[in-house]
Parts: structure tokens; sequence; C-alpha cells
């Protein structure tokens, strides 16, 4: 229980007279709703599997470039360890490959078997 003092309420004063507002004109607000909207519903875990192969393949690709780059400054260099390099670079990029044909396959998928709804507005009114 809180045993705060309770604040004083404000009475009104009656020397001042009560008006409309006078900012209600000043709003003026139109919206504007098309006549027809089209949602594409898809299957959720389809959608979830699209994304885990589009990031890992984002992720692959980052490596493939990053090692790509490593790749080349090796070849230049008399170390001789421009081939572990170019293994990697290899391997990252059939791994993007492998998730982006995944994630592409796995698109069209979802658009073939997704369904339109359709929804159409009829009026608005304000209360």
């Amino acid at each position: 229980m809180n045993d705060a003092i309770a604040p004083d309420q404000i009475e009104p004063n009656p020397a001042v007279p009560v008006g409309a507002n006078p900012a209600r004109q000043a709003f003026n607000i139109t919206v504007s709703v098309p006549e027809k909207i089209t949602i594409k519903m898809v299957d959720a875990s389809g959608l979830a599997d699209y994304e885990v192969n589009l990031f890992i393949s984002s992720l692959a690709f980052g490596a493939f470039c990053g090692l790509g780059v490593a790749t080349i400054q090796e070849a230049k260099s008399p170390n001789g360890t421009a081939w572990p390099f170019g293994v990697m670079t290899a391997l990252s990029f059939v791994i993007f490959g492998t998730f982006l044909a995944m994630a592409l396959h796995k698109r069209s998928r979802l658009t073939a078997t997704g369904k339109d709804i359709n929804l159409a507005t009829t009026g608005a009114t304000v209360e």
C-alpha cells in the first residue's frame, strides 16, 4: 500500500469559459487506401531454410573474397604458401556455390507453392 499523500485535485476556474478545440481545423488529415491489397503467403519453415541458406552463402562469399586476396598476394611471394590458400579459396567457393544453389532452389519452391490473398477495401468511417 502506498502511504504517499494524495495530490490535490484541480478545480476548474468558473471565470474562464470552456471553448472548443482551436486546433481542430488545423489537423485535417487525408489517408489514401488502395482498392486492392495482395498478400503473398508462404510456408514459414521453408522461408526460414531459405534465409539460413542465403546467410551461410553470404558468409562463404566473404571468406572466398578474403582468401582470394590472400591467395593472390601469396602467389607473388617466394614463400610457396599459395597452394594452401588456393585450396581454402576453392573450398570456400564450393561452399558458397552449394548454399547459394540451395537458397535459389528453396526460393523457387516457395514462389511456386505460395498463395496470393487478395483483400478489397470497401470504405472507412470516422467515429
